[in-house]
């Protein structure tokens, strides 16, 4: 008799499910400054006309009026504009790239006082339509040359509330799974429309006929969460409103719900890369991540296991994206799509993809390989995988699969850890999943959420506390250590710390009942009393309220009489 289960395969968690469009902290409609104007929102509208408001703005006048423009070229004249270099430190204007007094870099921008209102009247003057609700801007820009984007960018994406990333492009995160069969009725499309797209017999050569056949999807076709198909539809609108309004040409999409996005082009990108690969719409899915063909994800870089990456619907980037807007730090150059791959070559991916088999069944030669634990080169004469069809008609079509799947819809839509709010509540709900699963040692896990978690946290804020800086309320100007003044220097306002007591003791308190339920070593649970000793002593409670009678003066004072 041999073995029922002669060899057992972990996993560990995988990372929770997302479907989000991508905001930057605090989110923003244009990349264009404000400064402090717009209030603690940055709002454009909240900006009253005639108040100056001094930003750092690119050094563009146009050589036949004189007229300093922010644009390639002058509205007034349509001539071509002229950047002006400078020194950053004695302000002479540069022919060359160093300046011959100061040996210093030339730059390309200078500070300028603006009427920030009387130019967004300006933009919308030239887009029409009503006014958003509020058009957030940025507090500077940090890219090289300063250069802001168009104001009547920012007013239509702030009419549908669409955040611009850094680089000018609105972007939609979703994470990664792996696909290579469907079903028409899994993907909500009508035989009829993916007959058109190309889908015209099942992975059995059958003529398509019932949504019920299944189909083997091509390698750049991808399947979107519902709501990703919702925020393109929102994302086409504001593109042909951009077209028609502010390019002066016809609308190219002309969507109403996102049953039309089918069939569209898209662009996804991954974090820490800079080349976006082209891909289709083919349907959508009722789960939050997105449907592709593994050596699709795989030319993005990734390797199919949980990451996380952006869709672009693919005209936005070529009208929006710029080089010149992103900033001029190490990395900055990261996550921008600076190329784009329209046709996928399987042998150019990540290696990880050519390993995945594609056989309908596996031979018995296999599970005896299996049962004598041998490695993996002993394989490879008896798997077909990607890799061994590469440069040939085969490295694209033609794959099959050992296990069937009833409906890739289903399972749990929303996971808890992104339905619960709170830490807390999720650290209770780990707990009690913990304490039912007899495979677990509740105590184990605990242990490890108090090592690798809750003492980090407590002793790292507590850290950051005696070494924060500060910051002005007003400006939002921020200091290592306050002014001798106890104010900005800039603006007069008070200033405010950067880390707080609350932030601190958050989970201090969860933690010594984390060592008490569970009984967990007594050196936790002493090391978390001292560090709430240390807490105590940076907050001494307040003092005792004074008696009738008496009253309580500062030393100094007394000594003076």
């Amino acid at each position: 008799m041999r073995e029922k289960t002669p060899v057992y395969v972990g996993a560990r968690m995988g990372r929770p499910e997302k479907a989000k469009e991508r905001k930057m902290s605090p989110y923003v409609h244009g990349l264009f400054p404000v400064e402090s104007a717009g209030g603690a929102q940055r709002d454009l509208l909240k900006v009253k006309r005639g108040r100056p408001v001094s930003v750092e703005l690119i050094n563009r006048r146009c050589p036949v009026c004189g007229e300093r423009v922010f644009g390639a070229r002058c509205p007034v004249c349509g001539a071509d504009a002229v950047i002006g270099w400078r020194c950053p430190r004695c302000g002479r204007e540069l022919d060359g790239d160093t300046c011959p007094v100061c040996k210093v870099d030339a730059v390309a921008y200078s500070r300028v006082t603006l009427d920030v209102r009387e130019l967004l009247e300006r933009a919308w003057k030239k887009i029409g339509g009503p006014l958003p609700t509020r058009f957030k801007g940025v507090k500077r820009l940090m890219n090289e040359k300063r250069l802001p984007e168009s104001l009547c960018k920012g007013l239509l994406r702030a009419r549908y509330d669409l955040s611009v990333f850094k680089d000018g492009t609105i972007r939609f995160d979703i994470t990664d799974v792996p696909l290579t069969h469907f079903k028409p009725r899994e993907v909500g499309v009508p035989i009829e429309r993916l007959r058109k797209l190309g889908y015209t017999h099942d992975m059995d050569g059958a003529p398509l006929a019932s949504p019920d056949q299944m189909l083997e999807l091509k390698v750049q076709d991808v399947v979107l969460p519902e709501a990703c198909g919702d925020h393109l539809v929102k994302v086409s609108k504001f593109i042909d409103d951009l077209l028609t309004k502010f390019y002066d040409l016809e609308a190219f999409y002309g969507i109403r719900d996102r049953s039309e996005i089918v069939g569209r082009l898209l662009l996804g990108l991954a974090p820490h890369t800079s080349a976006a690969i082209v891909g289709r719409v083919i349907g959508y899915t009722k789960t939050r991540v997105c449907y592709a063909h593994p050596l699709w994800h795989a030319a993005k870089r990734r390797n199919c296991d949980g990451d996380e990456d952006a869709i672009m619907l693919a005209l936005d980037p070529l009208l929006n994206f710029s080089r010149e807007f992103l900033p001029h730090q190490m990395g900055g150059l990261m996550d921008a799509p600076l190329f784009v791959i329209p046709v996928l070559n399987p042998s150019e991916v990540d290696k990880e993809a050519h390993n995945v088999d594609v056989m309908p069944r596996y031979p018995p030669e296999f599970y005896k390989l299996c049962s004598e634990g041998a490695g993996p080169g002993a394989y490879g004469a008896l798997i077909d995988t990607i890799g061994r069809r590469l440069g040939t008609e085969a490295q694209f079509q033609g794959f099959s699969y050992t296990e069937d799947c009833s409906d890739i819809n289903l399972g749990a839509h929303h996971g808890a850890y992104t339905s619960l709010r709170k830490m807390l509540e999720k650290l209770d709900s780990q707990l009690e999943l913990s304490e039912k699963l007899k495979a677990v040692d509740v105590k184990t896990v605990a242990l490890k959420i108090l090592t690798s978690h809750f003492m980090k946290d407590i002793v790292g804020n507590l850290r950051a506390f005696t070494s924060q800086g500060f910051r002005c309320v007003k400006c939002n100007r921020r200091y290592r250590r306050p002014p001798l003044k106890g104010v900005c220097l800039r603006c007069g306002g008070s200033l405010a710390m950067t880390v707080h007591k609350g932030g601190i003791e958050k989970y201090l308190d969860p933690a010594l009942k984390l060592v008490e339920r569970y009984g967990l070593d007594e050196y936790y649970a002493d090391r978390l009393r001292l560090v709430r000793d240390e807490i105590a002593s940076l907050f001494p409670e307040e003092a005792p309220k004074e008696e009738p009678g008496h009253r309580q003066i500062d030393l100094t004072d007394f000594l003076r009489g």
